[in-house]
């Protein structure tokens, strides 16, 4: 069974305050990251999140 985050949970998944994650989850929504929305609860799948992060993760040449 698939894992689905709420608010609270992706915030300590990604090491974010859970304020920040309330700003801002519309916006990286838009930016590509995948929300469902259970009622009016965004949820997050784990997979989604690590896809997410790739994609849009700057490395940087030392």
């Amino acid at each position: 069974m698939e894992q689905y985050l709420s608010i609270e949970e992706f915030a300590k998944y990604v090491g974010k305050a859970p304020q920040t994650v309330y700003q801002s989850w519309r916006k990286w929504a838009v930016s590509g990251l995948k929300v469902f929305l259970v009622g009016s609860a965004p949820r997050f799948r784990v997979r989604d999140i690590d896809a997410w992060i790739e994609k849009n993760n700057r490395y940087v040449a030392a």
